[in-house]
């Protein structure tokens, strides 16, 4: 389904409770995960998980994403969409066991990489 006014999106959305939302987040990321696995992929694809994961509450796959879309977004110097990125990361980091295997690196590294991007953002006071 698609909208052609933002407000429209936003009206429905704001309709839907708030365990059908989790549910919608969950399977639009499996269907945009199961596209991924098939070729379909693509940048704006990562930075899609990355919002759906945490919304659906899969914080297994929320984590990852968010650290991958964060790294992907600082290549090309989206500093400022690596920066929300590398927060939504930090936000699922405590809500995963074996955090730090699940990424390859440790909290004190993602710290320093959200920092880096909030500072080549521009909010220095963040950083």
């Amino acid at each position: 389904m698609s909208f052609r006014h933002p407000l429209g999106q936003e009206s429905v959305y704001d309709d839907v409770l708030p365990s059908e939302r989790i549910d919608l987040h969950r399977r639009t990321a499996e269907v945009l995960e199961r596209r991924a696995g098939e070729g379909q992929g693509s940048a704006l694809g990562v930075a899609e998980l990355a919002h759906h994961w945490p919304e659906a509450q899969v914080w297994t796959k929320a984590l990852p994403s968010a650290v991958q879309a964060a790294r992907e977004a600082a290549v090309v110097t989206g500093f400022a969409e690596a920066y929300g990125q590398y927060r939504r990361a930090l936000d699922a980091w405590g809500h995963v066991p074996d955090a730090s295997a699940r990424v390859g690196t440790s909290l004190a590294t993602l710290q320093q990489e959200a920092a880096e991007g909030a500072h080549w953002a521009g909010d220095t006071a963040e950083a």
